[in-house]
């Protein structure tokens, strides 16, 4: 029988140096209820030092009774039509002069470079 996972009542960022990954922020049951992490990238994080549970304390942003929020649908609009909102095609210029070369392919330096 899996162990039974203890509820998430908050999110912190990762306390491990370099990660930065928003994590999770669970209660241990028992007697200590002491706070602890899940990183999705370092895993569990349950050092129990009085240092480390004043970092979660500090840090984190607890749900409170009611639990976690939940997530708000973000209305983006309606999708535009590609064919609708396509940008016109612009041409392109003709030969243009740089540094004393006309650049069309016919240049000095172009018939040099082909032999």
């Amino acid at each position: 029988m899996p162990k039974p996972i203890n509820k998430t009542i908050g999110n912190c960022v990762c306390s491990t140096i370099g990660c930065g990954v928003l994590s999770s922020v669970r209660k241990m049951k028992g007697d200590s209820g002491r706070l602890y992490l899940v990183c999705p990238e370092c895993g569990t994080i349950r050092p129990t030092g009085q240092r480390f549970q004043s970092y979660i304390l500090d840090n984190a942003e607890l749900f409170g009774p009611e639990g976690e929020p939940e997530p708000v649908p973000v209305d983006h609009g309606p999708v535009p039509d590609p064919e609708k909102t396509a940008a016109p095609m612009i041409p392109t210029p003709g030969p243009v002069k740089v540094a004393g070369f006309w650049v069309d392919g016919n240049s000095e330096f172009d018939n040099f470079i082909k032999g």
